[in-house]
């Protein structure tokens, strides 16, 4: 059941309002979250535990399916989640797809039926998306020969043909630089010219490549990654989220190591503040502008993380300063136009975990 959240508890970053009152639960298990971007309303639901004699191992779901919100009891549809890697879900007017990945093949999952894509390793999904009458996935690439191979390749096709059949573009990297698929930035609608903008990211840049009638042209922007990214989208603007340290290095050893960078092409890059760095962040088109995301310890060294968002107009220029959102250990974002569907999920001192959703309206100034 979902009620009123009516003492808060998660903040919105301005200026963004409540277009409905945020709502919020609380479960007897652990739960992850995920939805497609453009799935107001929508969220898929894992539910799992780590075995008690076993603190350390690895989160498993017992159960997994979309539910349609609102006040009061929730519908559930069941849809397979991933053991492994990072969920990728798209939506296609009620339908949804998804992408297994169980250590030995890689899937494709719509309306309860599994269609195999190929070996996992070394195929892998960085990124799913639909719109109107149009699918993409985006993956690693694999050579003739079956063995690995830098660069990528999307996946484009509609939502009811055999995946097999797709057609696939291969997107090589540049200047024999080790590169990897990082995201379907953009997915243009019908009659503009572009097909979609698909980044890929180096040991340098986010590289962004627009696909036009099934080829892919020259480079449409080149935002410098250093530490690597966490997300890129290309509307309006390419523009990237980036580690603001190396992953992985003492954060506590850099005073001016925390938050995320942000390169948008043709404006200066800036760092986005938070006490720590990033774990993971996204960003997502508004009307306007865009919402940057991530999550980051809430000091060093602790398990706890907080979410901190912030409205940033379209050369990037945050209008408020950074909000923290409140303590997560995930969350998930869909968004339409000005609208913003937010999901946030955090473990409570027991067995609990309270689940909050944000239904917000983000309007930027003119």
């Amino acid at each position: 059941m979902m009620g009123a959240a009516h003492d808060g508890g998660l903040v919105l970053p301005p200026p963004c309002r409540e277009r409905e009152h945020t709502l919020r639960a609380v479960l007897p298990r652990s739960v992850r979250l995920a939805t497609a971007r453009n799935a107001l309303g929508e969220v898929v639901v894992a539910e799992g535990a780590r075995p008690r004699h076993r603190p350390t191992a690895p989160w498993r779901h017992d159960a997994a399916g979309v539910m349609t919100l609102g006040q009061g009891t929730a519908s559930v549809r069941p849809v397979p989640w991933p053991q492994l890697g990072v969920p990728r879900f798209a939506r296609v007017g009620s339908r949804w797809l998804t992408v297994i990945d169980d250590d030995a093949s890689l899937e494709l999952w719509r309306d309860g039926r599994r269609e195999r894509l190929g070996d996992s390793p070394p195929l892998r999904a960085a990124d799913l998306a639909c719109r109107g009458t149009r699918c993409a996935l985006l993956t690693t690439s694999v050579a003739s020969n079956g063995e690995p191979q830098h660069g990528a390749t999307l996946w484009i096709g509609g939502p009811d043909e055999v995946a097999q059949s797709w057609l696939r573009v291969v997107l090589p990297p540049t200047a024999d630089r080790p590169s990897q698929p990082l995201s379907i930035a953009r997915m243009a609608p019908a009659g503009d010219g572009v097909d979609m903008t698909v980044a890929t990211v180096d040991d340098l840049r986010v590289r962004f490549v627009e696909v036009v009638d099934g080829r892919a042209r020259s480079e449409a922007a080149a935002l410098s990654a250093p530490h690597g990214a966490l997300d890129a989208i290309a509307a309006p603007r390419p523009a990237a989220l980036t580690f603001a340290t190396t992953p992985g290095a003492n954060a506590c050893s850099d005073p001016d190591g925390g938050g995320t960078g942000l390169v948008v092409h043709n404006a200066a890059p800036r760092r986005l503040r938070s006490p720590t760095p990033a774990t993971q962040g996204r960003l997502h088109p508004i009307a306007g502008g865009m919402l940057a995301t991530w999550l980051a310890p809430e000091r060093c060294g602790a398990p706890r993380q907080q979410l901190h968002a912030v409205m940033l107009d379209t050369a990037g220029t945050p209008v408020a300063p950074v909000t923290t959102v409140g303590p997560a250990d995930g969350y998930a974002v869909a968004s339409a136009d000005d609208r913003v569907d937010l999901w946030v999920h955090a473990t409570n001192d027991g067995a609990t975990t309270t689940v909050g959703w944000i239904r917000a309206r983000c309007r930027l100034p003119h």
